[in-house]
C-alpha cells in the first residue's frame, strides 16, 4: 500500500452511447488542398476544417460531453540536437510561472503567473457556486453548465501555457541555447503543505504540460531539454558561487517569498536565483550521461 500515491478508486465505465472512443482517420481517406481545405471522407462531408500545416498525417474526432473536439496530426522531421553551447535553467514557479536564466550575458526573464491563477480562481469560485446549485436541483455535484466552465477554463490554460513555451522556445533559439535544463520533483503535488491558499494555486497549475510543451517545442528546434531535481536550488546562493547540495543550504536568506539574500548583502530575486543554481544542476547531470555513454562505449568495444 505504501507505493501508492492515495487510495485506489473503482475503475469508471464509458457511457454506452456518450462515453464513445475517438475515431481515427488516416491520410488514404481525406484528401488536403493546395490551399489548406480538408476534403473528408463522404459519411463526414458535412465537417469543414483548414490544415495550417503539412503534411496532415492523421485525423482524430472525438466526442466530448458538451462538445466534439478534431485533432489534426502532422509529421515534422525532428533535426539532429545542437551542440549544448549555451544552457538555459528554468525555475517554476505560482507568481512568476517561469523564470529563465543563461549561463551567459544575457540578462534573465520571468514570464508571469498571476493570469494563471486569475483563471483559476475565477474557475474555483464558479464551480463552488454551480456545484451548490446542482446538488439542490438534481442531487449531484455536475452539470452542463460545469461541464462548459470546465472546458473553457482548460481551454484558456492550454493557450496561456502554448504562447509560454513558445516564449521560452524562441528565446533559446535567438540566444543560441542548446541545453534547456528545468526543475521538477516527481510526486511534488502529493501531500503539498503551503497552505490552503497556496496548495489551491499551486496544484491547479499543470507544471507537467508546460514542461511537455517546452520540450517538444525545443526538440523541434534541435534543443534538448533536461528535467533535473530542484532540491536546494531556492536556498543555496548563485551569487556566492555555492553548488545546490545540502551543504550549502540555509533558506533564511530567502528573506520574503521573492527576494533572496546573498552573503555579501546583494538581493537578487529568488526565482532567478533557482535558475541559475539549476543550470548548475543540469552541467552535472550531463557530465553524469556522458560518462555513462563513455563506459558504454568501452564496454562494447
Amino acid at each position: 500500500p505504501n507505493k501508492f500515491k492515495g487510495h485506489p478508486r473503482a475503475p469508471g465505465y464509458l457511457d454506452p452511447q456518450k462515453g464513445r472512443g475517438q475515431l481515427v482517420i488516416t491520410n488514404q481517406n481525406f484528401k488536403v488542398r493546395d490551399h489548406g481545405e480538408v476534403i473528408m471522407p463522404k459519411f463526414l462531408e458535412g465537417i469543414r476544417i483548414h490544415a495550417r500545416h503539412d503534411p496532415v498525417r492523421q485525423i482524430r474526432i472525438k466526442i466530448c460531453s458538451s462538445s466534439i473536439l478534431i485533432t489534426l496530426l502532422y509529421e515534422k522531421k525532428e533535426p539532429v540536437y545542437r551542440s549544448a553551447g549555451t544552457v538555459m535553467g528554468i525555475d517554476l514557479g505560482i507568481n512568476n510561472l517561469i523564470a529563465a536564466a543563461w549561463d551567459s550575458e544575457r540578462e534573465p526573464i520571468i514570464i508571469n503567473g498571476r493570469p494563471v491563477k486569475s483563471i483559476n480562481r475565477y474557475f474555483n469560485k464558479k464551480r463552488a457556486r454551480l456545484q451548490k446549485e446542482a446538488k439542490k436541483g438534481n442531487g449531484r455535484y455536475m452539470s452542463k453548465k460545469i461541464e462548459r466552465l470546465t472546458a473553457r477554463r482548460n481551454r484558456k490554460i492550454k493557450d496561456y501555457m502554448h504562447k509560454a513555451s513558445r516564449r521560452i522556445v524562441n528565446l533559446a533559439v535567438s540566444s543560441g541555447v542548446g541545453l534547456i535544463v528545468i526543475g521538477a520533483n516527481n510526486g511534488w503535488k502529493q501531500n503539498v503543505d503551503l497552505g490552503n491558499i497556496t496548495n489551491q494555486n499551486f496544484v491547479s497549475i499543470p507544471y507537467n504540460t508546460l514542461i511537455n510543451m517546452i520540450e517538444y517545442k525545443a526538440r523541434l528546434e534541435g534543443i534538448e531539454v533536461r528535467t533535473v531535481c530542484e532540491s536546494y536550488t531556492s536556498g543555496t546562493s548563485y551569487l556566492d558561487g555555492e553548488d545546490p547540495t545540502v551543504k550549502f543550504y540555509n533558506k533564511q536568506r530567502r528573506i520574503t517569498r521573492g527576494l533572496f539574500k546573498s552573503n555579501s548583502g546583494i538581493c537578487i530575486n529568488a526565482d532567478v536565483n533557482a535558475a541559475y543554481q539549476m543550470i548548475k544542476v543540469g552541467r552535472v547531470t550531463e557530465l553524469k550521461v556522458k560518462q555513462r555513454e563513455q563506459i558504454t562505449r568501452l564496454q562494447v568495444a
